[in-house]
């Protein structure tokens, strides 16, 4: 389904506590073990982390009945947890001028632009390419979440910072290979010390919002 790798480590990750507590192959859950495990969560766990247990139990049991290993979906009298939209968390303008001022390495510049101006998330920042900016028609093309591609207006901030990247290739390759971006976490890691050092207690998504 070309989802990301962490989605992936997360579902076999969810699977896995839940085969521990019922103590039963991931195949044979049953409804009532589902309901006990989800019972048995801490009241701290939010709504929506509940909510995103519940997905990921049901594209598991999903697949098993798409492999003809199961013919039900335990998961089908289970009440589903309602999750709530978020709110967003945007940096104010004054702290977006704070981190920009500061002493930043051109790159780690580049990034931040990208996340506020073009509201990019850390993976898409990672995974920029030269080909992906259009300076004529002045477009993004945009690898974004759960492998979707989109066209975005580009702005004319990235547009100037363009110039100082490639046009072929990753503006942001991994330390040991040129040939490859780099992760994900590491791109999101660059962006939140910048703004610490800055002063600004926040994250890159806080400058997507």
């Amino acid at each position: 389904a070309r989802l990301s790798e962490r989605t992936v480590v997360e579902r076999k990750q969810t699977i896995a506590r839940i085969i521990r507590y019922t103590e039963t192959g991931a195949h044979l859950f049953t409804t009532d073990q589902l309901a006990d495990w989800f019972a048995s969560l801490p009241y701290e766990v939010s709504t929506n982390s509940r909510a995103t247990y519940m997905a990921q139990i049901r594209a598991w049991q999903t697949w098993l009945i798409l492999q003809g290993v199961r013919d039900d979906d335990p998961t089908v009298r289970l009440i589903q947890p309602r999750a709530e939209k978020g709110q967003a968390r945007p940096i104010t303008d004054a702290q977006l001028v704070r981190v920009l001022n500061s002493q930043l390495r051109q790159r780690t510049r580049t990034m931040l632009l990208l996340a506020a101006y073009q509201g990019l998330r850390a993976h898409e920042i990672a995974k920029l390419r030269g080909e992906d900016i259009d300076l004529v028609s002045m477009k993004l093309d945009v690898n974004g979440k759960g492998g979707k591609r989109c066209k975005l207006p580009l702005h004319p901030v990235i547009a100037a910072e363009a110039h100082r990247y490639p046009a072929r290739g990753y503006w942001f390759h991994a330390r040991s290979n040129r040939f490859q971006p780099m992760h994900r976490s590491s791109a999101s890691d660059v962006m939140r010390r910048a703004m610490h050092r800055a002063g600004v207690n926040a994250s890159a998504h806080n400058l997507r919002h």
